[in-house]
């Protein structure tokens, strides 16, 4: 076979070949149409369906753009059974969540036989997804280069407000007519731009993986991913004048970026820490009931934030890292030529979303970023606080000499109880601080034990204190008043079992206990058992906590 990274991108079809990373590599798709007039080589690509039923999916603005066209040329050349599904938004916006996924599978007839879908990254994503749980295979009509998944095998969806992506499979086919590609709304080809801008954090995050947390690493991939960059940034200065080639090179770039992650099965060669902070955004808007950016565009800003927070590691960093990324400057320099955003203030990031964002956008999905390397190391939430003054505040203001100490951070535990726990919580303190934890002690003296409560829970909120731990006499009104607190989510605990899961199952950052109810020997071993446990992003119970934090911020905006 040919050299993959000799080949041209309509030749990265039906690839199968043995690596030199050592693994062997299948790209089982058929066709990667991508030049001008290339919509009408559909028939062709579709011709082995041509006697069965087939369903062709699009909304009201795709439909005028590429759809119609899609659908009277499959009937011009003799497809009898083509079905359309018409997702008319008018001016809102189609999520990939459970009514669009749901009413792709309705539409679906028992003897359908292929799906194709007319657009960008939802109609793509939804098909993607519905198709490979129905056991079918999709095309895919590209109408704008606004994001690399059109030939990779993840989905990203929505389930419960919580945004993930569940693998998928490929698409049979990607058909990218570059005289329908420059018709696309300016914001799609700024997120394309910015999707392939991300690249460059993700390949750098990549390496810091390999490198601090041991993960494999295909070097055909990053070299094919880093070839198809350095193209698109060639011709960087045509995307904001439409200009064929470089909106050419913009789709190659994110079609290579997918031919990557379909020969990995992971989105690592082109998705890292940028991309938490982009999904992370993404969910708070949709918890909020308002649209989010385009995926792309909120990558794009996150890239040099991203690229700052490396800089605010280099000494720390294995060597060689920052080889791979380049200065937030020359990424800001970068969006700015491609007629893209360069700030998340620019684009509408509140102030606190964007440092919540810092703190918690590791946990978006398991995998090692040097979000998740920050905070291994202590430095996370001073880096929250220095990227916000930043870009929010006045750099002047922040003292660069003494940022950090040379010892990294311990977990913060803030302690409090009622009048009748006091001796009880001291003991619970001072074994908390010989397990290797800092406390801090929030009181004891106030007999309306709900004042100790909101303090400690506003301060677990708020991240001033990592997690926290109540007592009174039976643990349950601490609990009822923590609880009250936006961003405190307290369990009373009694048992092994019950520390465990109040962290492994519901991501609690507070734990109740009585002191009337259990002693201090079995309390210190739940104080131990829950703060040695993390909760698991990825796991099953993700969707169920997600739906009780997006509940508490529609509650709190009605």
């Amino acid at each position: 076979m040919k050299d993959i990274l000799k080949m041209d991108i309509s030749e990265m079809v039906d690839l199968d070949f043995d690596c030199s990373c050592g693994k062997h590599h299948t790209f089982p798709v058929h066709d990667i149409d991508i030049k001008k007039g290339a919509i009408n080589d559909l028939p062709k690509i579709a011709a082995p369906f041509k006697d069965s039923s087939i369903l062709v999916v699009f909304d009201n603005n795709t439909y005028e753009v590429a759809g119609k066209k899609a659908v009277e040329l499959l009937k011009a050349n003799g497809f009898k059974h083509v079905k359309e599904l018409l997702f008319d938004v008018g001016d809102d916006i189609l999520l990939p969540d459970e009514k669009t996924l749901g009413r792709i599978v309705q539409e679906e007839d028992l003897d359908c036989k292929l799906v194709i879908g007319v657009g960008s990254g939802v109609i793509n994503d939804s098909c993607k997804f519905v198709t490979s749980r129905t056991k079918l295979p999709y095309i895919i009509v590209a109408t704008a280069p606004s994001m690399d998944g059109y030939v990779a095998d993840g989905a990203p969806i929505i389930s419960h407000g919580y945004k993930y992506s569940p693998l998928a499979h490929l698409t049979y086919g990607l058909i990218g007519d570059t005289d329908i590609l420059k018709t696309a709304p300016q914001d799609l080809i700024q997120a394309g731009f910015g999707d392939v801008v991300g690249k460059i954090t993700a390949l750098t995050d990549w390496d810091l993986a390999v490198k601090a947390n041991g993960d494999d690493r295909c070097d055909t991939c990053v070299q094919l991913v880093d070839k198809a960059l350095d193209k698109c940034f060639s011709s960087v200065e045509g995307l904001p004048k439409r200009d064929p080639e470089a909106l050419g090179n913009l789709m190659e770039a994110l079609t290579i970026s997918g031919v990557a992650m379909g020969l990995v099965n992971i989105s690592r060669p082109a998705s890292g820490a940028e991309h938490m902070l982009s999904h992370y955004w993404e969910m708070d808007f949709i918890a909020r009931g308002l649209n989010p950016n385009h995926h792309g565009i909120q990558v794009g800003v996150a890239t040099p934030v991203i690229a700052r927070i490396f800089e605010l590691c280099e000494d720390i960093l294995p060597a060689g890292v920052m080889d791979w990324c380049a200065s937030p400057e020359e990424i800001r320099a970068l969006l700015k030529k491609g007629g893209a955003p360069t700030s998340p203030k620019e684009i509408g990031i509140e102030k606190d979303l964007f440092h919540r964002s810092i703190l918690e956008g590791y946990k978006v999905r398991p995998r090692y970023s040097i979000l998740q390397f920050a905070k291994d190391h202590g430095r996370l939430e001073i880096i929250a606080d220095v990227l916000t003054e930043e870009i929010y505040g006045n750099a002047e203001n922040i003292d660069y000499s003494s940022l950090f100490n040379k010892e990294e951070r311990k977990m913060k535990i803030a302690f409090g109880c009622d009048p009748n726990a006091t001796t009880f919580k001291k003991e619970l303190m001072e074994f908390t601080k010989e397990l290797g934890y800092d406390v801090v002690d929030y009181g004891s003296d106030d007999p309306i034990y709900a004042n100790v409560a909101f303090k400690v829970a506003k301060d677990v909120a708020n991240h001033t204190c990592d997690r926290g731990i109540l007592l009174c006499g039976t643990g349950i009104g601490v609990s009822i008043a923590a609880n009250k607190v936006k961003g405190a989510y307290a369990a009373c605990i009694h048992d092994v079992y019950q520390a465990q899961r109040a962290e492994l199952s519901n991501n609690a950052n507070i734990i109740t206990m009585g002191s009337q109810i259990i002693g201090i020997n079995l309390a210190k071993e739940l104080v131990k058992e829950y703060l040695s446990c993390t909760f698991d992003t990825n796991s099953r119970s993700m969707p169920k906590v997600q739906r009780i934090i997006n509940y508490e911020n529609e509650s709190i905006s009605a």
